[in-house]
């Protein structure tokens, strides 16, 4: 993020280039998640016609990156050690979100793997929320009961990454529908305020905890 981290410092320094004369400093740290050698960090700083001290100022930024990179590099932890953490921070009053970022469809992923939202299963977490898991022949499943029906079916892991040598992993849950929709939805932001959305049939299932 913008306030957290080295890159924190960056844009204190992009604002301070801005009230020292530059039109606009900016970095761009990146998208990590993307798979694509270009998509890395990269500065621009632009200047009335000073050509010289916009590289100046620009390689300054460059240089103050590349001097924390070790503080840009994301280590996860192991999922139980997360559920643990989360557990206890619920304990003390949450709310406590878990974002599962391998799994991001903006970035590659599938949407539908099972994993974390497994392990909220086997942990038995109460008064938890998981959204959203792409499934479009377990919506038609719930769609095809109804709203109040109880049943058992195979949720996520539809979709295999061959590229990452992984196969379809269904998590087999029960539960009761309690929500269905069609899926369209409008925005309030911060992000994308406005626009709108059609993410096809969509269902919410009641799994007890979940």
């Amino acid at each position: 993020g913008t306030r957290d981290g080295p890159n924190r410092a960056l844009q204190a320094r992009c604002r301070a280039m801005e009230a020292e004369g530059a039109l606009c400093a900016t970095v761009f740290v990146g998208f990590p998640n993307a798979d694509v050698e270009f998509a890395g960090l990269s500065a621009v700083v632009v200047t009335d016609g000073d050509a010289a001290l916009a590289r100046r100022w620009c390689d300054e930024l460059l240089d103050m990156a590349w001097a924390q990179r070790e503080g840009f590099v994301f280590t996860p932890e192991p999922l139980a050690d997360s559920m643990a953490r989360a557990s206890k921070l619920a304990a003390d009053g949450g709310p406590v979100v878990l974002l599962d970022h391998c799994d991001n469809c903006a970035s590659g992923g599938t949407m539908d793997t099972m994993t974390v939202l497994g392990a909220m299963l086997d942990a038995g977490l109460q008064d938890a929320v998981a959204f959203a898991v792409f499934d479009p022949e377990a919506a038609q499943a719930m769609h095809a009961a109804g709203v109040g029906a109880t049943l058992t079916l195979p949720l996520g892991g539809k979709l295999a990454m061959p590229a990452l040598g992984l196969a379809g992993a269904p998590r087999m849950v029960s539960g009761r529908v309690v929500h269905l929709g069609d899926g369209r939805f409008r925005n309030r932001g911060p992000m994308a305020a406005g626009e709108s959305n059609h993410m096809g049939p969509t269902a919410v299932l009641d799994t007890g905890g979940v």
